[in-house]
């Protein structure tokens, strides 16, 4: 009987000691399956941005937020403006750029009638640019470059959706140029108009990496 609780003492511990490692290897193999797993991100933002009016200019202010152009403005019937503006995907991969959003507010809340027409240019290199659709239009110059239904005079635009690669710029086409003609087609003969201009864009891409 002695030897026998002898033998079952020494075997316990050789028991416990199985049983830990077991659940220690387990419990050690899913932390090292969490840490391995790489989240990526999507990401959209307005890089640069033109306004350009025959209308006094100083009438017009302007703000740029990441993926939002706010826009605010003394408008009357007839008005209108371009606004350029130079997009970049500045995510882990590829995305696919919607239409802008536009939220629109009047001050007098009046009856108005306006709409927005785009035009897409690329997608671009860094060093890619066409200049005839970004450097070469200026504010002396946009009247007889910009045709409210052609867009660039001479350069075909293209349709969206718009395939847009992850950076980096010197390699991929990650950038694109908007030209967008807004017009005030009818309202009071004087208002305020608030606009905002929001860029968003589809994951077309995902890819999950483990580390080796």
């Amino acid at each position: 009987m002695l030897n026998r609780k002898i033998i079952i003492v020494i075997l316990l511990p050789m028991l416990l000691i199985t049983t830990m490692s077991y659940s220690y290897a387990h419990h050690r193999s899913l932390v090292e399956k969490k840490y391995k797993l790489h989240v990526q991100f999507g990401y959209l933002n307005i890089e640069s941005y033109k306004i350009y009016s025959p209308y006094n200019d100083e009438n017009i202010t302007d703000q740029l937020f990441d993926d939002t152009l706010y826009i605010n403005a003394t408008v009357f019937p007839s008005w209108y403006a371009w606004v350029g503006l130079v997009i970049k995907n500045n995510g882990d991969f590829a995305m696919t750029l919607e239409e802008p959003t536009y939220q629109v507010t009047m001050s007098p809340p009046n009856s108005v009638t306006w709409n927005a027409t785009e035009f897409y240019y690329g997608p671009y290199t860094e060093a890619g640019f066409n200049p005839l659709v970004w450097s070469g239009i200026t504010g002396s110059n946009y009247q007889d470059k910009l045709d409210p239904d052609e867009g660039v005079i001479g350069v075909e635009s293209e349709a969206p959706p718009i395939y847009l690669e992850p950076p980096p710029a010197s390699r991929n086409k990650c950038k694109l140029i908007v030209w967008i003609y807004l017009h005030i087609i009818n309202g009071p003969p004087d208002f305020i108009m608030e606009l905002s201009i929001i860029i968003s864009g589809t994951i077309t891409d995902v890819s999950w990496i483990e580390e080796p």
